[in-house]
């Protein structure tokens, strides 16, 4: 699987080209929980990583609805996309045993 984050899009296999453009938080998140190490990634983490801010509430859910839409959008994938305990608190995981990950970083070129 590929997250493109100069071409905004994210490739699964056996699966159509999905456009990120209007989902902008769920490339820079699952980059996030995949780089992690094998322990995950905590919530609070995240926000950090994605919204430069503490997890708040209202955060917390923000990253919950967008690990949903991310596995509906990896399909038969999802399932290397789990929630866990991280530093005890709520966390996510990516399983690299389940289904690699490439993130394609740069600068997109000129047209």
């Amino acid at each position: 699987m590929v997250v493109d984050l100069v071409r905004g899009e994210l490739l699964v296999p056996g699966r159509p080209a999905a456009s990120l453009a209007r989902r902008r938080v769920l490339g820079p998140l699952l980059v996030a929980i995949g780089r992690a190490p094998a322990a995950g990634v905590s919530v609070d983490a995240l926000a950090s990583s994605v919204w430069s801010r503490s997890a708040t509430a209202s955060t917390r859910t923000a990253i919950k609805v967008a690990v949903s839409r991310l596995r509906t959008l990896l399909g038969p994938l999802s399932t290397a996309l789990s929630a866990q305990r991280v530093e005890g608190a709520t966390g996510y995981r990516w399983d690299a045993s389940r289904a690699a990950l490439l993130v394609v970083e740069g600068v997109r070129p000129a047209s």
